[in-house]
């Protein structure tokens, strides 16, 4: 990757969501291909969309039984400081983010207890994504992050958990681990939506002792008129205090792109390596454009 990077300072509910992404990962081949295969490929990825997210779109809504919460040493603990803003954090910016079906056994990272890995067909979904929280947001910072689908053992809730992130704000690390259980911690950001060399965006990031953890090269496909927004859930699961945790109508409204051509480049001693995506390509891209997040505290999941 190449050109000048600057360091960083400062869809409808249901299956329709994936549906979305799904069809999306067809785009490239598509093109590729030709016209003669557009409605064997979209009529294919709307089924895969469906199967998965039929199951996920109820992430948010999750309940786990009276006393099945688990304690875990890999839980995240709250800060002890509170020198960080209350939720609900106001979040404006840009999101960069590839989507991976990775092969169970590729998979090294080791979940809580309280989580059991999802799989379709063998293989788990992983989302790696850059954020730049920009001006008109509660904090302004870089972000980094890793995650992967679960479900609640017992309960079997679905949905998606971080299991690496890494901010370059100290009081976004503390907010985030208080409040939400991100896994947060400090590192240093490149991120440059304009490349010199072109594309739609390149970011690297390296952790406090100087080792690259990641970074990526996008280029633009296609995109809806910036006026289009869309609102979609996240189903987000994480542990704090030793129980599963989430956000409750936490929508995210943006204006989506795709992207292709994603360069990832992750080396083998960075801890998103355990997610079994080195060497591995993205069945899709995407950037959540102009997107605007109010996101409320997490509480249990009942």
């Amino acid at each position: 990757m190449s050109g000048a990077l600057t360091c960083s300072e400062q869809r409808p509910r249901g299956a329709r969501n994936m549906a979305y992404v799904y069809i999306t990962t067809t785009a490239e081949v598509t093109l590729q291909r030709g016209t003669s295969e557009v409605v064997s490929c979209v009529v294919l990825a709307m089924c895969l969309a469906t199967l998965l997210v039929s199951s996920l779109r109820d992430a948010t809504l999750c309940r786990l039984r009276q006393g099945d919460s688990r304690v875990s040493k890999s839980s995240v603990e709250p800060s002890v400081s509170n020198d960080y803003p209350p939720a609900p954090w106001a979040l404006r910016g840009q999101m960069y983010l590839s989507l991976w079906m990775v092969p169970a056994e590729r998979v090294r990272f080791e979940l809580d207890p309280a989580f059991e890995l999802f799989t379709l067909a063998g293989r788990a979904c992983v989302i790696t994504c850059f954020v730049d929280y920009q001006q008109g947001s509660v904090l302004t910072y870089g972000e980094l992050f890793g995650g992967i689908s679960v479900k609640t053992r017992g309960s079997g809730h679905l949905g998606m958990t971080v299991t690496h992130m890494w901010v370059d704000s100290e009081r976004s690390l503390r907010g985030g681990r208080a409040l939400w259980g991100m896994p947060k911690v400090m590192a240093r950001f490149a991120l440059d939506h304009q490349p010199q060399s072109g594309g739609a965006f390149a970011g690297a990031s390296w952790d406090t002792q100087g080792r690259e953890l990641a970074r990526v090269h996008f280029e633009p496909l296609a995109a809806l008129p910036p006026s289009v927004r869309i609102p979609m859930g996240l189903p987000n699961l994480q542990m704090l205090n030793g129980r599963v945790h989430a956000p409750k109508d936490a929508k995210i409204h943006f204006s989506p792109r795709l992207l292709q051509g994603a360069e990832w480049s992750i080396p083998t001693d960075s801890p998103l390596a355990s997610l079994g995506i080195v060497g591995a390509r993205p069945w899709v891209s995407a950037q959540v454009r102009d997107f605007e997040w109010t996101l409320p505290a997490a509480t249990p999941v009942e």
